[in-house]
């Protein structure tokens, strides 16, 4: 029946469709088929009426509202992507059920991040909109589909995930969705809080106004004691709205009281413990590999960020004692960037670590140093070796060395928080000393 569409020779009707800065538009059609597709017509219509007034809001487009009308006749959306779920919202408002049905099939079997999150808005906007109103079905289906679909797409919640521009252009609806799952597979409740910073910095004077809602999303109890003091408490006085100040100041004393407090009183007052989420010791480990090209014309050089449970980590390389004897070494250090980190002056973070230089005979990273732990603080905040090859820079230059390849040396960082390393070697960490073979600060 598509070619009966819009022609006066097959209609009895008119529809004077209009709305905020767009042209009017009048739509030939049969009553017969309006009144049948949706109950909302089939009331307002007139019997001895020629024409029908239209009138949409700000926001909706007279041409997704022809698009409705046409599917009344052609059973086809000329609408795609997030084009048809403002279709589909014209068919909730007009009451044209089997349209609405027909755009949540075709929404759903085309799912991506951006869809979703405009969904979730559209769920969030109609709640407000109609907060007691009993809704479609499908519409239930469509919102459940986009969260399931955005925490598939982040479940492996790592640096890169959560750094990515795809999840930094998550609407406030979609990270939430994503920030609720119990799924996310993370080495501790940490990394969630470090993600959700990172979105907040993406644009903090906007941002920060859902912040409330969105910290509601972190099971503060399950973060760790010294990241609770030494990131969180600090990060609860940065410029955030009363109302989301009040939230961090109740959930840290509630957190601290929660770690204060035997497993045998928590039984015993029946506290109440967030649900787990998907915690990984194996996580808790992080390797870093570095490639340094062009070593004999470097100075000093920083790597790019890596990440362990909340706290973001470089490795940076240095040429020490460029005048001593034999061009001096090269020394390799472990470092906390403490602004970018968003620490203060008193921290204390346990960590155990192995820098390893690459073998190209054997293609192996080998370590004379062995593991070593020792807290980061604020006057410790670089653990390293001043001579991480115990070979002198010229001797590193020559085609011989072992770690030289073509000028280039690789370096990887593996590093633990200091009670996981303890738990999954069961052995003795080297002890503190600041001799030059050992790891010394910075």
């Amino acid at each position: 029946m598509g070619f009966a569409f819009d022609d006066v020779a097959f209609s009895d009707h008119q529809l004077a469709v209009s709305a905020p800065e767009q042209e009017t538009r009048t739509i030939h059609i049969s009553k017969l088929i309006l009144a049948s597709h949706s109950a909302y017509f089939k009331t307002k219509i007139l019997s001895d009426s020629t024409c029908t007034a239209v009138e949409l809001v700000e926001d909706e487009k007279i041409e997704h509202f022809v698009d409705l009308i046409r599917w009344m006749y052609c059973k086809t959306f000329a609408s795609k992507g997030g084009e048809l779920s403002e279709v589909m919202m014209l068919a909730y408002k007009f009451k044209v059920k089997k349209a609405l049905e027909k755009c949540v099939f075709e929404l759903s079997q085309e799912m991506s991040v951006s869809n979703a999150c405009q969904y979730l808005e559209q769920e969030s906007s109609m709640n407000k909109q109609f907060p007691n109103e009993e809704y479609f079905p499908g519409f239930s289906q469509l919102w459940s589909q986009s969260r399931e679909y955005l925490r598939n797409t982040f479940k492996e919640l790592t640096l890169a995930t959560f750094c990515s521009p795809t999840f930094l252009a998550l609407t406030p609806d979609g990270l939430k969705a994503v920030l609720e799952s119990d799924e996310l597979h993370v080495g501790t409740e940490n990394t969630v809080f470090a993600a959700l910073k990172q979105w907040l910095y993406i644009d903090f004077p906007t941002r920060r106004l859902h912040a409330a809602e969105l910290l509601q999303c972190i099971k503060f109890q399950h973060l760790q004691k010294n990241y609770l003091l030494d990131i969180v408490r600090p990060e609860a006085d940065q410029d955030y709205p009363d109302e989301a100040r009040n939230i961090f100041a109740k959930e840290i004393i509630e957190a601290y009281v929660f770690h204060c407090t035997s497993p045998e009183r928590q039984a015993s007052l029946n506290v109440k413990i967030p649900s787990n989420r998907n915690y990984d010791e194996k996580l808790l480990r992080e390797d870093f590999e570095w490639t340094i090209e062009e070593v004999s014309g470097k100075r000093e050089l920083w790597s790019q960020a890596f990440f362990l449970g909340g706290y973001f980590l470089y490795l940076l390389m240095q040429r020490k004692n460029a005048k001593g004897p034999k061009g001096g070494t090269i020394g390799l250090y472990m470092h906390l960037k403490v602004k970018d980190a968003g620490l203060g002056q008193n921290f204390y973070i346990p960590l155990a670590f192995e820098l390893l230089v690459k073998n190209k005979i054997t293609g192996q990273y080998v370590s004379a140093k062995g593991a070593y732990a020792s807290p980061f603080t604020f006057s410790n905040r670089a653990w390293g070796y001043v001579d991480i090859l115990n070979v002198p820079f010229n001797d590193f230059l020559l085609p011989d060395c072992v770690y030289n390849h073509n000028d280039t040396l690789d370096v990887k960082a593996t590093v633990w928080f200091k009670d996981i390393w303890s738990k999954q070697n069961n052995n003795t960490l080297t002890l503190n000393s600041n001799t030059s073979s050992r790891a010394g600060s910075k």
